[in-house]
């Protein structure tokens, strides 16, 4: 089945996992393509992970974002995660995840948390959550795809809700968008939503929102907007990593690793001697 552009009701396993929905380029793969290699891109798409924090940041979304669908997300369990009760219990549970009683009460600390600023309950108190988008990119005819996590189209706000078990700090997260390529997540999902919003032609999202809550006590909350030249980086990566994408279809050749010496450096924050530190 060829996908026509436009908005889809998935579900997450669907979107992330199920052809031909899973075979559209994601922010994830471009992420990898530029933070690792296109080697890297490809084996992780055809071989995806679930990881325990991936999975705990779903969870954290749904209760969040869609609290009538957590019940049926989740299989409570508070014996220990080994033996035969439990592994005939994991047998069973298909796509829901196993969750003790810790885990729900931290997922509901962090859940009130983000709910008692009141710039994040009024940004959550209209829109949707979790619609899928796909979208052609023009350049190179890919067929890319986005699930943003909340859309307010009223006032015009795409929202990203981040889970991290450092500091929520404006300095602590500003080296996350850098290390991570949120920005490039970012300036991928605004451009793919406009793209695709035909239907909604009075909608133009211009702004771009992350809530980023910590995992930890005392589950603090940063609430950040992307500036206008996060987002030009942003896009100035997918431009080079669509094409790079592009060139790897055609040629067939998803190389890794330069086969050479690479000179290396550090990152200008870490140098001490140009801080000052002698």
């Amino acid at each position: 089945m060829d996908i026509i552009p436009g908005i889809y009701n998935l579900t997450d396993e669907q979107y992330h996992h199920t052809d031909p929905w899973s075979d559209a380029i994601s922010s994830t793969f471009l992420k990898n393509l530029i933070g690792k290699s296109p080697q890297h891109a490809i084996f992780e798409r055809s071989n995806p992970t679930d990881k325990a924090e991936l999975r705990f940041g779903k969870l954290f979304h749904t209760i969040l974002l869609e609290p009538d669908k957590f019940a049926d997300k989740v299989v409570f369990w508070n014996g220990r995660r080994t033996g035969k009760k439990y592994n005939e219990l994991a047998a069973v549970v298909g796509d829901r995840a196993i969750v003790n009683e810790r885990e729900h009460d931290q997922l509901r600390r962090m859940r009130d948390a983000v709910m008692k600023m009141e710039t994040a309950k009024g940004l959550f108190s209209a829109g949707m959550a979790e619609e899928s988008f796909f979208f052609v990119d023009g350049p190179t005819g890919l067929m890319c795809r986005c699930r943003p996590d909340w859309q307010a189209p009223k006032i015009q706000i795409i929202a990203d809700l981040k889970t991290t078990s450092n500091p929520a700090s404006k300095q602590s997260f500003s080296r996350t968008i850098a290390q991570f390529h949120y920005d490039l997540q970012a300036a991928f999902y605004m451009g793919g939503v406009n793209s695709t919003l035909t239907k909604r032609p009075k909608i133009i999202f211009d702004t771009w929102i992350w809530i980023v809550a910590e995992v930890n006590p005392p589950y603090g909350v940063g609430i950040y907007e992307a500036e206008h030249n996060v987002l030009e980086n942003g896009r100035a990566k997918v431009r080079w990593a669509l094409d790079k994408c592009s060139e790897c279809y055609a040629l067939d050749e998803w190389g890794g690793y330069a086969d050479e010496v690479v000179k290396v450096d550090i990152p200008g924050w870490a140098n001490w001697k140009k801080a000052g530190h002698e």
